[in-house]
């Protein structure tokens, strides 16, 4: 006698994509892997958002990708929609910079500073002039000594 061998959960979930590629020649998987995923489904990624307040952001401020949403955050646009008071929208300002993460919020002061006329030279002397001033305050004992806790019965900094 033979047992049947039962698929696995990812083989049943392998199947599900291709039955559903196959019935409607598209694939969320491949949509998000093409970063062709419709603008209410980014957005509704982002906590505190989800699918209920996707749509109105998309369809009255005509938001369309993490970037925008940012913007419309820190201007204020995104408060004058119902259900973002201020604790939601600093939610989203702080999440959305730890999705965008450096490099963009880079891009994101840069266009600030175009549009406001300033440009901010950004030196190396500053970081060079502080490193300098560590070195000297650790060689001459100035700086506060922190002693780890553990594996330290002494107590040794």
């Amino acid at each position: 006698m033979r047992f049947k061998q039962h698929p696995t959960n990812n083989e049943i979930s392998q199947a599900r994509i291709i039955a559903g590629f196959a019935k409607t020649c598209r694939s969320s998987v491949l949509s998000k892997l093409r970063g062709e995923i419709a603008p209410e489904g980014l957005l509704a990624q982002v906590p505190t958002i989800g699918p209920g307040l996707a749509p109105p952001i998309v369809e009255v401020l005509r938001v369309q990708s993490l970037e925008e949403l940012k913007q419309t955050a820190h201007n204020g646009r995104l408060a004058s929609l119902k259900g973002f008071g201020p604790r939601r929208t600093e939610t989203i300002q702080l999440t959305l910079a730890g999705m965008l993460g450096r490099r963009a919020q880079q891009r994101w002061r840069n266009f600030k500073e175009k549009q406001s006329g300033k440009v901010v030279r950004r030196s190396i002397e500053t970081p060079l002039q502080l490193d300098e001033l560590y070195h000297s305050k650790a060689a001459s004992g100035e700086l506060k000594l922190i002693a780890p806790r553990r594996l330290n019965p002494e107590g040794i900094a």
